[in-house]
């Protein structure tokens, strides 16, 4: 059982994809020094630190919402769920823009940020239809289907990673430009490491693999009507899931929240997410 196969789809695999690339890189703090006296520069400096802080918390918050509409099992609902984030997203975005004082650069960078939330709103309800068109279509047969949908994916996932790596560029450029003109230091968010208590539970990646993580770290796992035992431990963001034919398997985990784990299988391929039950 070394080789867990994931339990998703086309579309949730190239959603998965998108969100992971935004996790990359939004959520930042900057820790700013005392440098600078003058009364107008303290106050831009409050205000732009302000506007960071409050820019983080609203991207941590859109992450936590965005994986957890990936955990829905209707992709229109999914769908519903994501424009619902990036409109909450879009929304504190152009409240803190009237901030006033605030530095023009981070206020141009949330302009812009504004326009690409608009854009990837339009591509992802672009590729649901597009997605829904081949499932429903009567006159292909299942690998043709499969096929098609692969076909998306090789078009989509560039379109949404280009469109995210000019934020991505952009806002690199700015967290510098920012510790150039208040102050020194940039540290990343992140989150407590994940520990027993919060993979406790019973998960389950798409409609076919579930998992059953127990207190006392033994664990089961099911799929097609088959049932694997073998006991679980987690230390250092990583789950080990020992089976009891002696295979194991690592789960990598790169970002989780309430109700979800992204991870990777053994630290390969693309990340894959667990929803809890």
């Amino acid at each position: 059982m070394g080789a867990v196969p994931a339990g998703g789809n086309v579309w949730k695999t190239i959603l998965i994809g998108v969100v992971t690339t935004v996790a990359a890189y939004i959520i930042v703090n900057l820790i700013f020094s005392n440098k600078g006296k003058k009364e107008s520069f303290k106050r831009k400096k409050e205000a732009t630190v302000t506007a960071w802080k409050a820019m983080t918390r609203s991207n941590e918050f859109y992450l936590d919402d965005y994986y957890t509409a990936l955990c829905e099992q209707d992709n229109r609902t999914v769908v519903k769920k994501l424009q619902k984030a990036i409109d909450k997203q879009l929304s504190d975005y152009e409240l803190l823009q009237r901030k006033p004082d605030i530095d023009d650069d981070l206020g141009l960078y949330m302009n812009s940020y504004i326009e690409r939330g608009k854009e990837l709103k339009m591509i992802i309800v672009e590729l649901y239809e597009s997605i829904n068109k081949v499932e429903n279509d009567p006159i292909l047969s299942e690998p043709e289907k499969q096929n098609r949908l692969q076909g998306l994916s090789t078009i989509y996932m560039p379109k949404i990673s280009g469109l995210l790596a000019q934020d991505s560029n952009r806002i690199s450029m700015l967290r510098q430009d920012l510790v150039d003109r208040y102050g020194e230091g940039i540290k990343l968010f992140q989150r407590k490491p994940a520990d027993e208590k919060s993979i406790q539970g019973k998960w389950r990646e798409g409609n076919q693999v579930f998992y059953d993580f127990k207190a006392d770290n033994t664990m089961s796992l099911s799929m097609t009507g088959n049932k694997s035992e073998g006991n679980w431990s987690i230390k250092d963001n990583i789950i080990t899931i020992q089976f009891k034919d002696n295979s194991s398997v690592d789960f990598n985990i790169t970002f989780y929240g309430p109700g979800y784990i992204m991870f990777k299988a053994n630290n390969t391929g693309v990340d894959r997410v667990l929803c809890m039950q």
